[in-house]
């Protein structure tokens, strides 16, 4: 691990970087508005804001608070360890795009 530390560049830590904030973030957002979308049958929606974010919540359907999840989040360590008072909604991002499950 100290091998591969002393290796990195500035430029590979600007690269993970840009990737993290501008690709996953975007696409991480993206994906939470359209689940948000499916989940909403017709009634308003939108993401969360950072205070909202800061309770687990990741976005509304009417005035109902949900949390969004992939559903790969079931087999992670916190999802037991973790308690969200809101529902949660799992999806699945796949070649034909999200899918809730």
């Amino acid at each position: 691990m100290k091998e591969n530390l002393n290796e990195l560049t500035k430029e590979d830590v600007r690269a993970w970087t840009k990737d993290l904030i501008i690709n996953k973030t975007h696409s991480g957002l993206q994906i939470q508005l359209d689940v948000l979308k499916l989940c909403s049958g017709g009634q308003s929606y939108r993401l969360a804001n950072v205070e909202e974010e800061a309770k687990g919540i990741d976005g509304f359907i009417g005035d109902e608070p949900v949390s969004i999840k992939p559903n790969t989040y079931k087999k992670t360590i916190n999802a037991g360890k973790e308690t969200i008072s809101y529902r949660i909604i799992y999806y699945t991002n796949g070649s034909k795009g999200v899918k809730i499950v």
